[in-house]
């Protein structure tokens, strides 16, 4: 059984020439990842294949929003979450390459094939599935993040105070993400697009508005209105929550805090998932 090399290296901030996925900006001017993140490498014994894992450190931020002009009634209220330990979440979405190896199958999309690209199509079960399947390959604990962690670490998790933004690194969608407006291949018909094309945010996590939207492990809910230590709501049969927008979504259904369910079983094109860890193990 392969087994999984945990290597903590630290994130620098890229230098690259001006790249048309990004809008034209220059990666010498992005200001994200900020430079001593730590970032750690799972690499896959007796194959090529890695994934990268950041670590989010505990600390408390307000989750959802006030806001009563754009945001949906399921956004609201805004209340003080708090992690009590650090955790790991993976920089991209799970791609078809790692869900394939993690899966032992050959195709598991529904949509455009590319091993760069997110995995699609996945239902709760299949995700949380192939965690299990990861787990034990690598002896390293893997599961979907709670909503909270998700939305902790879209904001910036302990760096959040300087990522007060509608979308996720930016104010601007196409400068961080697939949507609506800028994902039209060459055929005419929108599409994902590989990981990690756009600029991050400043823990250095690509493509959390928009790509795919992504299955997190609680049950949907509406929001509570008092505070919150490490919540979860359990569910045995969902429905459950989805984050991030997609590729087929306007910039609103993109916002940092826009969400969505879905059921257990459901199978749709435009859906996939990240992963999380806990950092101690």
């Amino acid at each position: 059984m392969a087994v999984a090399a945990l290597c903590m290296t630290f994130l620098v901030t890229a230098c690259e020439d001006e790249n048309a996925a990004t809008g034209g900006t220059s990666r010498t001017d992005w200001p994200y990842p900020v430079a001593g993140v730590d970032k750690y490498t799972i690499e896959l014994e007796g194959t090529d294949l890695s994934f990268e894992l950041v670590a989010v450190r505990k600390g408390s931020f307000y989750m959802g929003t006030d806001d009563t002009v754009i945001a949906r009634e399921n956004e609201r209220p805004g209340h003080l979450v708090t992690f009590e330990k650090d955790f790991l979440i993976s920089a991209t979405e799970v791609t078809q390459e790692l869900f394939k190896h993690v899966m032992q199958i050959s195709d598991p999309n529904r949509f455009k094939k590319g091993d760069n690209l997110p995995v699609d199509s996945v239902s709760y079960e299949e995700a949380t599935e192939f965690c299990n399947r990861l787990t034990e390959l690598t002896h390293r604990t893997f599961m979907l993040p709670t909503e909270a962690q998700w939305e902790y670490a879209a904001r910036g998790g302990h760096l959040q105070g300087i990522e007060q933004t509608l979308f996720v690194g930016s104010n601007n969608l196409d400068e961080v993400g697939w949507y609506y407006g800028n994902t039209i291949n060459g055929y005419g018909k929108r599409t994902t697009r590989p990981v990690a094309q756009k600029f991050p945010n400043a823990l250095g996590l690509y493509d959390m508005s928009g790509n795919v939207w992504e299955w997190c492990r609680d049950g949907y809910s509406d929001y509570p209105d008092s505070d919150q230590k490490d919540p979860l709501v359990q569910s045995e049969e969902g429905p459950f929550v989805l984050r991030g927008g997609c590729y087929m979504n306007n910039a609103n259904r993109c916002r940092m805090t826009i969400r969505s369910y879905a059921e257990a079983d459901a199978c749709m094109p435009n859906t996939g998932f990240r992963i999380y860890s806990p950092l101690q193990q």
